[in-house]
């Protein structure tokens, strides 16, 4: 095979899709968060200029269309050999590019799970056509000569994972952002190495603020605003035009742009347009875009016992192997004023809660169990309408695409509420 006709298809995992839900019910798995960047733009930093299209479940084809506009959606064929790559893996980039260069069909493999496979070009167009109408790519339905096996930790198989590798994407990935222009902010106090703290021109900070790169690199980007009695600790990652209100930002953490940031965040994920702006504690935690979390809401991340923490995850109980495990909030979720949430626990898509949360949430659920003992639907029409007012706050206009999504899963879930118990009928606090 000749490499410069090579293409590239970044593909879904399904199995692995069901393990990372709610997270992934909005976005195909390798658009979550690891690191300061997606999964996916990690692989396209490594890729560089190589052609390369997507495949997803068919429910994601319009937004990722939409957020992807440079790259085919579930082609149906190739004119070039393809290599494969699971979008949820994690292989190096020199491995990555010695797979590339390999010149015969391969599948290359961690544990049962396929980390790529390259087609010639009219096997490759099989495949993706077999895909479009199964919904799935099955590698098995075809021979390969050579099988490569690559090791077990090539792989995100569990949302838990993007928590405990958060640290080590960090420290890894900054020092290779594309900065236009790198600046010293005098208003803050380094501690550590200036080399390892990365800021983009047009950052601001007020005094007192500190930025300790002592345990790994620091990036803040531009149009960032760091306000008074804010302490950053390395590794992390500030995004672009967010506000940080009197934060303490602890290692290990990712916080994108647009979000506002108060009180204390510990290794934990904060996606872009999100908001925890009032003090409280938010610690190894995933949450997704367009998240308001209301004021005094704290989750746990550590059990009384200091024993592991176990997931429900598709009806099987599985242990983290993790002390500390906060909690997964999906996109466009809420939480009240002064909500409690147990570790381990997964709040769904649009879902809203209130006071103890001790439970995995569905989506589309309004969450009272610690007040009366239910659980109720979120209408569509009031999750839609909860979403517009909240992107207008910010002066975006909420696509065709989001909102054709967003119906799309309040039918696909109800099923899950069902087997919930969750009411459908008005929220009463009574």
């Amino acid at each position: 095979m000749n490499t410069q006709d090579l293409h590239i298809l970044i593909f879904e995992d399904e199995e692995i899709a069901s393990n990372f839900s709610p997270l992934a019910l909005t976005r195909p798995v390798f658009d979550i968060l690891a690191g300061p960047g997606t999964l996916l733009e990690n692989h396209l930093r490594v890729l560089g200029s190589t052609a390369c299209s997507l495949f997803v479940r068919d429910h994601l084809r319009g937004i990722t269309e939409r957020r992807h506009p440079g790259h085919p959606v579930n082609p149906d064929s190739s004119d070039q050999d393809v290599l494969f790559l699971n979008g949820s893996s994690m292989v190096s980039p020199a491995t990555l590019k010695r797979l590339m260069g390999r010149k015969e069909p391969f599948r290359a493999i961690a544990g049962t799970k396929i980390i790529a496979a390259m087609a010639p070009r009219r096997e490759a167009s099989r495949l993706l056509r077999d895909a479009l109408r199964t919904g799935r790519l099955d590698f098995n339905t075809a021979s390969y000569p050579r099988q490569v096996r690559l090791p077990q930790v090539s792989l995100l198989e569990y949302p838990w994972q993007l928590i405990a590798l958060n640290p080590k994407f960090l420290a890894e990935r900054i020092p290779l952002l594309p900065l236009r222009r790198r600046m010293t902010p005098a208003s803050a106090t380094i501690l550590g190495h200036n080399d390892h703290v990365y800021v983009e021109e047009g950052a601001s900070f007020e005094k007192p603020s500190v930025l300790d790169a002592r345990g790994g690199p620091i990036f803040v980007g531009r149009g960032t605003e760091v306000r008074a009695f804010t302490r950053i600790s390395g590794p992390a990652c500030i995004g672009r035009h967010t506000i940080l209100r009197s934060a303490l930002v602890g290692e290990g953490c990712t916080v994108m742009d647009h979000c506002r940031l108060g009180g204390e965040l510990e290794q934990s994920i904060l996606s872009g347009y999100s908001n925890k702006q009032h003090s409280s504690f938010l610690g190894h935690s995933y949450v997704g875009q367009w998240v308001n979390i209301g004021a005094l809401t704290a989750n746990s991340d550590l059990k009384n016992t200091y024993g592991s923490i176990r997931m429900d995850l598709q009806d099987r109980r599985i242990d983290t192997g993790m002390e500390k495990v906060g909690c997964f909030l999906a996109d466009y979720s809420k939480t009240s004023i002064g909500t409690q949430i147990y570790a381990g626990k997964r709040i769904g898509v649009a879902s809203q809660v209130h006071g103890g949360v001790y439970d995995d949430v569905p989506s589309f659920t309004i969450y009272t169990r610690s007040v009366n003992g239910k659980v109720f639907q979120l209408d569509i029409d009031s999750a839609i309408k909860t979403q517009e007012r909240m992107m207008t706050r910010r002066g975006v206009k909420m696509a065709e695409e989001e909102v054709a999504l967003i119906k799309n899963l309040f039918e696909a879930t109800r099923t899950e509420r069902r087997r919930a118990g969750v009411v459908s009928k008005r929220l009463s606090f009574t």
